[in-house]
């Protein structure tokens, strides 16, 4: 992604990934209030929204946790 970032780029593209984190879905909905962390869909779409809302092209290529902040490689 960070190859297709630095290409398209100069047509004005942005392109970042984002990691979603421990999210409860329909399949291990018997996990939910065992464990801390485990992030509910609707939370965490929404802040993904969100955060795409706030990239910028000077920012493509980065590869960003659901909140905004960055993701280690």
């Amino acid at each position: 992604m960070q190859i297709v970032a630095a290409s398209t780029k100069k047509d004005g593209v942005t392109v970042v990934m984002i990691h979603p984190g421990a999210v409860l879905t329909e399949r291990q909905a018997y996990l939910e209030g065992k464990y801390k962390g485990i992030l509910k869909t609707a939370f965490t779409v929404h802040n993904m929204i969100l955060t795409i809302e706030k990239v910028t092209l000077e920012g493509t290529g980065r590869f960003l946790q659901y909140d905004g902040a960055t993701e280690p490689w």
